[in-house]
């Protein structure tokens, strides 16, 4: 449809495929079969919509939308119809992934790597730190979600526990590259959200310390 076109996810049955592209001025959403016939424009906003992510039942779609004049998460249904939106940050809000049952939705907002339920509900702050955390994806159980991590001097792939934000391991570290766009092989398995609470304590540069209490049970919510 138009040059600097950018891949976003499969539908559930593989059969297709979601991206952005820039036709118009700015950035929209197209599905497609996997073959890539059948393209098919969904948006026609007059502001940049990208980041699109098929939900696991194949009826809807989320995304990052300026509409607002600041990136927000909307969820629309596949055609296009029905834009919800879902957060309202005073940061950008990007690259947004269904967990498998979708139930839940990971998402980027500033540097820091999110989660909330799938109608914009109990977002909860995952990570905390000063480097840039984008690009989550979820694991096939939803206990995990994978991000890639610049720290400045090189781009690594970590994982932490989904529903509080603990555990955090590096996949890529220590080889000073750049590793970008983790992905897990794709299966549902069923999800099992339990109750945790965590506090976090993070002291900046001047001396500023917060303490955040990350609190998550089951999911009561749906779009």
């Amino acid at each position: 449809p138009g040059k600097n076109v950018f891949i976003g996810s499969y539908s559930p049955d593989s059969t297709r495929i979601t991206f952005w592209a820039n036709t118009d001025g700015d950035d929209e959403i197209f599905p497609a079969n996997a073959d890539g016939s059948g393209v098919s424009q969904i948006t026609f906003n007059s502001v940049s919509d990208s980041f699109p992510d098929w939900s696991p039942d194949g009826t809807r779609i989320v995304f990052t939308s300026y509409q607002t004049g600041n990136g927000d998460i909307y969820a629309m249904y596949s055609n296009g119809v029905s834009q919800v939106r879902l957060t309202a940050g005073v940061s950008l809000e990007s690259a947004p992934v269904w967990s498998s049952d979708g139930s839940k939705i990971a998402y980027t907002m500033g540097n820091n790597i999110w989660r909330m339920d799938a109608n914009g509900t109990n977002q909860v702050q995952l990570t905390f730190t000063a480097a840039v955390e984008a690009n989550p994806s979820w694991s096939p159980d939803c206990t995990k979600i994978a991000f890639e991590k610049d720290n400045g001097t090189e781009n690594d792939i970590m994982v932490i526990n989904a529903w509080d934000g603990s555990g955090l391991i590096n996949l890529t570290g220590g080889n000073g590259g750049y590793e970008y766009g983790p992905d897990w092989q794709r299966y549902t398995v069923g999800c099992a959200f339990p109750t945790a609470t965590r506090t976090h304590t993070q002291t900046n540069t001047p001396t500023v310390t917060s303490t955040f209490t990350v609190t998550s049970g089951p999911v009561t919510g749906t779009m």
